[in-house]
């Protein structure tokens, strides 16, 4: 027996999660006014970005307060080894890189690390 969900079961669903969640904030207060949304210091992970050109692949990684000389990088097996102070994390990354001429900065607590795309031959249609 398997579940197909349709379109308005998901809206039901949605509509059921949306309802429960608002009954769990507290009454509002007279006058109304709304309460803001707390982003938990729990959330505090990194932002990480990666952006696929024609010509390279770029990568931000938010390391807010790491001094460059505790930043280690590491091109492996596809992927982007990232480790500084109390962070490390792996980011995939698409095939066919020039890993060799990768390069990297630490600006203003933002590392942008650039690996160009290898320059294949071209197609030819038989």
């Amino acid at each position: 027996m398997s579940f197909s969900p349709t379109p308005l079961d998901m809206e039901a669903l949605l509509r059921e999660m949306i309802k429960r969640a608002l009954e769990l904030r507290s009454p509002p207060t007279l006058p109304f006014r709304p309460q803001p949304i707390v982003i938990e210091e729990a959330l505090d992970e990194p932002l990480i970005d990666v952006f696929e050109g024609e010509d390279e692949v770029k990568v931000y990684v938010e390391l807010k307060g790491v001094e460059p000389e505790k930043l280690r990088l590491n091109l492996v097996d596809g992927s982007l080894e990232v480790k500084a102070e109390g962070f490390h994390d792996v980011i995939q990354l698409p095939r066919g890189l020039d890993v060799e001429a990768a390069s990297s900065r630490l600006n203003n607590g933002v590392l942008e690390v650039k690996v160009p795309k290898l320059r294949g031959g071209e197609r030819h249609r038989l």
